[in-house]
């Protein structure tokens, strides 16, 4: 491979693999608010418009697609270590360029075979792999350009083979619009792009370029930088060259298997720098320690046996991430009430260290533990004191974990006047449940919580809620912040000075507020109470002020304070 050559020439007769410890396809792509038909891709946009641009100019230089760098596997075949977000995405481009033409042309003529063949494949050989577990994927819908709808995407196992089809959805989208003529322009544009290459012979010096590279302005996550520097600590402390080979392999398959961790858990929405954390916590056993590289480096300075610091942190991050994963998907069987309720909260990271070491106690063991922490960590962002949490829970998370006593020092915490531990407690919390609440992500779980202990207990003709359900729901003011105009809103009506204030203290207390859905809320608006009434038929929640105002078509400031009471009760019962 030539330092300096085209795309097409470089991706010609030779196979590329993104190797499994590498990171997945991430170049984010959604669906546009504006119309739910259409895949808007991020990063992909921003390629596609930087190629438009440089047609645009009418530049006499070939475009510069940047610098890749490789790891030699054997004569013409290479892992690419640096740049497989960009060749994922002209692999792509090029496949929906080449789709479009032939849907013009009825077939693609012999200049265009000839560039599908050198950069997609030829005959059965292709020149580019992405990781194994998205490689069918690729294969089939990127290589083999087989048609799909924007609903299959949904359907993917992984979030990074989500992406590469919203990729692919996005630029067939795009090139639809353009004739031949724009066609040929932007293809040609890609396949005779500049880039440089550097290929090295093994890991160890992978690893020092990747540093190298990334230490003159690119900003990698701080995971793929601790992957790079525990590999280069094994590269400069391995005494022998087959203990080298043997940990560099370890520490690449346990990176393959938290990268497709990280894959599963982007739909959660789960931060891999809180996983991170989580990480190094269950390594240092210590609920309150702070991940930084500078705190590695000074472990490593002083461990006496390098090399088995850096296999052990290695082996507890992989382990974390597999905890995690296995946990958030145990949760998809809707079997565990507790898991949801942590999952549904959406900013558990201080639970996370606790999950990972319950990892091999039973389900109900973790469904137990998982509900105590997702009433703490509620009720400390519900009350937002400023004290730590991490501080009251350290002691019952350092050593062997005991489910029974991390429920316990939590149920104490609920009742205690111990000052250092009483910001926590039901007085505190009663406080705030019991005033003026803004329609906060804390408010919509309260509802949520509300609503599935209403399915349990209820006589059945709604579903429970699962924690995706709640991210499409919204919190809607019964008695709307601005009434609407007209004599027989529903509402009770405020005279005097204060009017305005004492109105909107009811209105933003919790008796005033439902859960529904977005759609839902977005065609009632500010209506009189009647016409919301009407409308109140798909949760238990709204049945339940059905029932409240049966007979009736107003909503009045008694309901609120009927309704505010029976939820403090609740959320202090069951929170």
């Amino acid at each position: 491979m030539e330092s300096k050559m085209t795309i097409q020439a470089m991706l010609q007769g030779t196979e590329i693999y993104v190797p499994d410890y590498q990171r997945a396809y991430s170049w984010d792509s959604d669906m546009t608010a504006s119309d739910s038909a259409t895949i808007s891709s991020k990063q992909v946009a921003v390629f596609l418009n930087d190629i438009m641009d440089y047609i645009s100019f009418e530049r006499q230089t070939h475009y510069y697609l940047g610098h890749f760098l490789f790891e030699r596997r054997d004569n013409n075949s290479y892992n690419i270590i640096d740049g497989q977000q960009r060749l994922t995405t002209v692999e792509i481009c090029i496949s929906a360029l080449l789709s479009r033409i032939e849907e013009l042309n009825g077939q693609l003529n012999d200049d265009e075979l000839t560039l599908k063949e050198d950069i997609l494949a030829r005959r059965t050989k292709r020149h580019f792999h992405t990781v194994d577990y998205d490689d069918s994927v690729f294969s089939d819908y990127v290589i083999e350009a087989k048609l799909y709808d924007k609903e299959f995407i949904n359907t993917l196992e992984t979030e990074s083979q989500r992406r590469i089809l919203s990729a692919m959805f996005y630029l067939r989208n795009k090139f639809s619009k353009m004739d031949y003529k724009q066609l040929k322009t932007v293809m040609y544009a890609i396949a005779n792009a500049e880039c440089t290459t550097h290929v090295v012979s093994d890991k160890s010096e992978a690893v020092q370029m990747f540093i190298f590279q990334n230490a003159r302005g690119k900003e990698p996550t701080k995971l793929e930088i601790l992957k790079a520097k525990l590999m280069y600590f094994v590269h400069i402390y391995a005494e022998k060259d087959d203990e080298r080979k043997n940990c560099l392999k370890l520490i690449s398959d346990k990176f393959a298997e938290i990268y497709k961790s990280i894959s599963i858990l982007e739909r959660y929405h789960i931060d891999e720098d809180n996983i991170l954390l989580c990480a190094y916590r269950v390594h240092k056993d210590n609920l309150t320690a702070y991940f930084s590289q500078d705190e590695i480096d000074k472990e490593i300075a002083v461990s006496s046996d390098k090399i088995c610091f850096v296999m052990k942190l290695t082996d507890t991050i992989a382990y974390s991430f597999n905890a995690i994963t296995a946990f958030v998907k145990l949760t998809e069987t809707r079997k565990y009430e507790g898991m949801e309720d942590l999952v549904a909260l959406g900013y558990f990271s201080l639970a996370l260290p606790f999950i990972v070491k319950s990892f091999a106690l039973s389900s109900e063991d973790k469904n137990n533990l998982s509900k105590a922490l997702a009433d703490i960590i509620a009720r400390n962002s519900i009350i937002g004191t400023r004290a730590v949490l991490e501080y009251r829970l350290g002691d019952v998370f350092s050593g062997v974990l005991s489910v029974d006593k991390v429920i316990d020092r939590i149920e104490w915490m609920k009742t205690t006047d111990d000052w250092w531990w009483a910001y926590w407690n039901n007085n505190a919390f009663k406080m705030v449940i019991d005033g003026e609440m803004w329609p906060s992500q804390s408010v919509k779980y309260i509802l949520w919580r509300y609503e599935n202990y209403l399915h349990r207990n209820g006589k059945g003709g709604y579903k429970s809620l699962s924690p995706e359900d709640l991210r499409a729901m919204t919190v809607e003011h019964i008695m709307p912040q601005t009434l609407p105009e007209g004599p027989n809103t529903g509402y009770d009506s405020f005279d005097g000075d204060d009017a305005e204030s004492r109105r909107m203290s009811y209105t933003n207390q919790l008796g005033n507020y439902i859960l529904i859905s977005s759609s839902h809320n977005s065609s009632i608006g500010n209506s009189s109470f009647s016409d919301k009434r009407n409308t109140y038929c798909y949760g238990y929640q709204q049945r339940e002020i059905q029932d409240m105002t049966l007979g009736r078509n107003n909503w009045t400031c008694a309901d609120i304070d009927k309704r505010r009471k029976k939820l403090v009760a609740f959320v202090l019962e069951n929170l």
